[in-house]
């Protein structure tokens, strides 16, 4: 097994986990347009590393505004318990990611993001968040699965293009 250490604070006063978070949003906001100059991890496990991290931030921003996200995440009976709804639907990396998990990682990491799909008609749609703003990443939406959608790509690679 693999050993997870606690974050340990840096001579700055801040914790490596929240200098991390920093530079994830920098880079988001920073990395090129064109995904052939994006940096790919090296293994896969900094990949999980990675998605195990970015589900801690959401996590963490749901619970912290327990009201504002307890519409979103109540149970068959009606319950909204957020933190049970962290430990079972946002936290595990093996269960796929909603729209709450998004909009709650947006908010952590500072990252407008732009959500395209296909509505019951057809029709390309697109959310954004937050509202108004200009997204510095762009995700497709298929049930059950998210895309990131790079500015540029042939019109053939995104289904919402060939929808329309």
């Amino acid at each position: 097994g693999r050993v997870v250490r606690r974050p340990r604070a840096s001579r700055r006063g801040r914790s490596d986990a929240s200098s991390i978070r920093g530079r994830a949003a920098t880079r988001l906001r920073e990395s090129p347009r064109d995904p052939r100059k994006r940096r790919r991890p090296r293994r896969q496990g900094d990949v999980l590393s990675l998605v195990w991290y970015m589900r801690l931030l959401a996590a963490g921003r749901i619970k912290a505004d327990p009201d504002r996200f307890a519409p979103f995440v109540m149970d068959d009976n009606g319950v909204a318990d957020v933190h049970d709804f962290c430990r079972r639907e946002v936290e595990p990396v093996s269960v796929e990611c909603d729209q709450v998990q998004i909009i709650a990682l947006t908010e952590m990491l500072g990252v407008p993001v732009a959500i395209e799909y296909l509505d019951a008609s057809g029709e390309p749609s697109k959310f954004v968040c937050p509202d108004g703003a200009e997204p510095h990443v762009t995700l497709l939406y298929r049930p059950g699965h998210y895309d990131v959608l790079y500015e540029g790509a042939p019109a053939a690679a995104s289904p919402v293009a060939a929808a329309a």
